[in-house]
C-alpha cells in the first residue's frame, strides 16, 4: 500500500510489515524475461529505444521517440508486485531518502569546526 494513513501505518508496523524502499537488485536477463512476461509493451518500447540509441562521447542516449511509447508504469507495479522470482530481505544499510538540503547536511562529514566541505572548497 502506497502512503498509508497513520492508523494503517501503525497497524503495518505492529504486524511486522516491511517497507519497500524502491531499491532492487536483479540480473538483467531475469528482469527482461519478467518484463516481457508481464508488460510486453514496455519491453518492446525499451528494446526499440536501445536499438535506435546513439552514442554521445561515452554515453549511450536512448531513442526518445521509441522510449516515449512505453506505458508509464513503475517497475514496482509492472514486475515486482507480480513476479514469483523475487525475495524480500530486511537490511540496515544506512539508507536515507536524501530529498531535501537538511538531509544532505545531516549526512555530510564535518571538520573540527563543524564545516562540511566538498570539491574545491578551502580556507583562505
Amino acid at each position: 500500500m502506497e502512503k498509508p494513513d497513520e492508523k494503517c501505518a501503525r497497524v503495518f508496523i505492529q504486524d511486522g510489515y516491511l517497507w519497500n524502499s524502491g531499491n532492487f537488485v536483479f540480473r538483467a536477463d531475469v528482469m527482461l524475461e519478467e518484463l516481457q512476461r508481464f508488460e510486453p509493451e514496455i519491453a518492446a518500447a525499451t528494446a526499440a529505444a536501445v536499438s535506435a540509441a546513439r552514442k554521445d562521447l561515452t554515453f549511450v542516449v536512448l531513442d526518445q521517440d521509441s522510449f516515449g511509447k512505453a506505458p508509464k508504469t513503475s517497475i514496482d507495479y509492472a514486475v515486482m508486485e507480480r513476479t514469483s522470482r523475487a525475495v524480500v530481505l530486511t537490511a540496515d544499510v544506512g539508507w536515507s531518502d536524501v530529498g531535501e538540503w537538511s538531509a544532505v547536511w545531516r549526512l555530510s562529514p564535518r571538520d573540527g569546526s563543524g564545516n562540511s566541505l566538498r570539491g574545491r572548497a578551502g580556507r583562505h
